[in-house]
């Protein structure tokens, strides 16, 4: 009876053993503190890349983008499941748009009368501003006090039209206008860090799953049904850093 009790002590000391050990391979495998750093995804071109910093806190930052700039971002929680990564959009951080602010007036002559004031949100002028309308194309640039005029004739505006406001690293803005009113139009245009462009496209209140399927010290290897397989390489500064 003794000898039966040291055998099965023994029998589950070694299942003890067994089950710390895979716990602590599984958590060195799939751990947080495995994340910590900034990992890399770039087509075979070079001209698209993803990229992904986790912290030691759970807290990750995701950016993608081309040759022109960032098209898009987001930051959240991330956890860590066994096998399973998820990405949680709920702590990304809105960008303000660019605005205007208008006042139409009318009146019998022939052509009709647009003025425009450009400044950053510093209320800064903002000269060589790119304006143009669309489909009566007409264009002008912003002298350096930040203003412009555009004229058009009557018989030429038969439906509303658009006005675009552009300028290097600051968000696009778009005006819609009347057929048959004149305006005084002051546009706010905030910092961005796309040339030409809108802001980066924000990722906020969204969850993404991806399966795990391989780890190690340089890279991370992620898959859904959306996206397929795909690989993130840590960066080398990070791994020098390591």
């Amino acid at each position: 009876m003794k000898q039966k009790v040291i055998t099965m002590r023994k029998v589950q000391t070694v299942i003890n053993i067994v089950f710390i050990v895979q716990f602590l391979l599984h958590h060195s495998l799939y751990g947080q503190d495995v994340f910590n750093g900034k990992y890399i995804y770039t087509d075979g071109t070079q001209s698209f890349f993803k990229t992904y910093e986790f912290d030691e806190l759970g807290i990750f930052k995701f950016k993608s983008g081309n040759d022109t700039g960032i098209s898009s971002y987001g930051k959240g929680h991330y956890f860590i499941n066994k096998d399973s990564l998820t990405l949680n959009y709920d702590l990304t951080e809105l960008k303000h748009e660019s605005y205007h602010k208008e006042k139409k007036y009318f009146n019998t002559n022939d052509s009709l009368q647009i003025t425009l004031k450009v400044y950053d949100f510093e209320k800064e002028p903002i000269s060589n501003t790119s304006i143009y309308s669309f489909p009566q194309y007409k264009s002008i640039n912003t002298d350096n006090n930040g203003e412009a005029t555009l004229r058009f004739s009557k018989s030429d505006i038969k439906e509303s039209f658009k006005l675009h406001i552009e300028a290097p690293f600051f968000a696009k803005h778009t005006i819609l206008l009347d057929t048959n009113a004149n305006y005084d139009i002051v546009v706010f245009m905030n910092a961005s860090e796309v040339i030409g462009f809108s802001h980066p496209r924000a990722i906020k209140d969204e969850t993404v799953r991806y399966k795990i399927e391989k780890i190690d010290k340089t890279e991370i290897t992620l898959s859904n049904e959306k996206l397929g397989s795909f690989k993130l390489i840590k960066s080398k500064q990070e791994k020098t850093q390591n």
